[in-house]
């Protein structure tokens, strides 16, 4: 069994694996992929954080990240209708990839998918509606 409180300060609510590292996100604008690293000598809860990616109006519960199928891309919506998209390559930066948004979408984004090819985001809001992005490269 493993458990730590060190990666976030507030709830978490979102939770991925991304081969044998972890994704998880809080209310505090926040992506964190890290390293469980439990010993059992000591009885210790360590963690290894590789990296966090920021993000702004973020800060409610149930808003749900996605990864692609092969760990290359994050995506996350906000509470105004904005998508992050982040390299998982690149965790150094902890820069967004991308922000997609539309003129029309200023609804909590709660959860995003991508497409298997990683070419298609969809992503739901409070406003019941879905959006499609497609890659246009």
């Amino acid at each position: 069994v493993f458990s730590t409180a060190r990666i976030h300060r507030n709830y978490v609510d979102c939770v991925r694996w991304c081969g044998d590292l972890l994704l998880t996100k809080s209310t505090h604008n926040k992506v964190a992929i890290w390293k469980p690293s439990p010993s059992k000598a000591s009885g210790q809860d360590a963690a290894l954080v590789l990296g966090e990616f920021r993000h702004t109006n973020s800060d409610i519960w149930f808003l749900r990240f996605s990864i692609d199928s092969s760990h290359s891309f994050l995506s996350l919506g906000n509470k105004i209708g904005n998508i992050f998209l982040w390299d998982l390559s690149k965790l150094g930066s902890g820069k967004e990839t991308t922000k997609l948004s539309h003129s029309q979408c200023t609804s909590t984004i709660r959860q995003t998918a991508i497409s298997w090819d990683s070419r298609t985001i969809l992503a739901v809001s409070d406003d019941a509606s879905v959006w499609r992005w497609d890659a246009t490269k």
